[in-house]
């Protein structure tokens, strides 16, 4: 891992509908590793409804911005023990890049795109 940073007042946000109402995401935590894919963290104790409609969102946004191109490579996780975050990061560590642009062909660019909202990459900059 390169570097990470709580996501505490940094406006990194994930629109989404909670009851086809507008809702924000704040995920927990931004790891950037050393191979430069941008992973975002969810601690999650327990998963309910809510839970799964923020992570259902999370991934439409990666799709998204992976398909984008523009802001680098992306990943999201949820993890219910901080403890085990070693793991998941591993794994995305050593595996080969191209295996992201998968993950944005089972959906519709347009799709893909709505709700996600605009990326500002000084909202996410993150210090070594």
């Amino acid at each position: 891992m390169a570097r990470w940073v709580k996501n505490d007042h940094l406006g990194f946000v994930i629109p989404y509908r909670k009851r086809n109402i507008q809702a924000r995401y704040f995920p927990d935590f931004i790891v950037v590793l050393d191979n430069g894919l941008q992973i975002i963290v969810e601690v999650k104790g327990q998963y309910d409804d809510a839970a799964d409609a923020k992570a259902k969102a999370a991934q439409r946004w990666v799709q998204a911005v992976n398909r984008l191109g523009e802001h680098g490579q992306w990943a999201y996780v949820v993890v219910a023990d901080p403890q085990k975050l070693g793991s998941p990061l591993g794994d995305f560590q050593g595996r080969d890049r191209s295996f992201l642009r998968l993950l944005g062909e089972s959906m519709d660019h347009d799709d893909a795109l709505a709700g996600c909202g605009h990326i500002d990459c000084a909202a996410y900059a993150i210090a070594p």
